[in-house]
C-alpha cells in the first residue's frame, strides 16, 4: 500500500497511515521503510505502538536488504 502526502510532516503521515489502515485488506503486521524522518519520529512511533505494528528499516546503500 502506498499514499502520497504533501510533505513529510508527521500529521500528514499519520493521516495517510490511518487511511490505509481503514481500507479493506489484510491486517498490517509491520512497516518497512527507509531511514526517512517521516516514518521515524515520535508521533509515528506512538502510532506504531498504539496499533501494535512493528517497524523495520533499510540500511543505507544496501538495496539487496529489502524485504520481499
Amino acid at each position: 500500500m502506498n499514499r502520497a502526502t504533501k510533505n513529510k510532516a508527521s500529521k500528514r503521515v499519520v493521516e495517510a497511515m490511518n487511511e490505509i489502515e481503514n481500507e479493506p485488506h489484510a491486517p498490517i503486521d509491520y512497516i518497512h521503510s527507509d531511514n526517512d524522518s517521516g516514518f521515524l519520529n515520535e508521533p509515528m512511533t506512538t502510532w506504531y505502538d498504539t496499533h501494535k505494528i512493528r517497524i523495520t528499516r533499510s540500511r543505507p546503500h544496501h538495496w539487496q536488504r529489502q524485504p520481499i
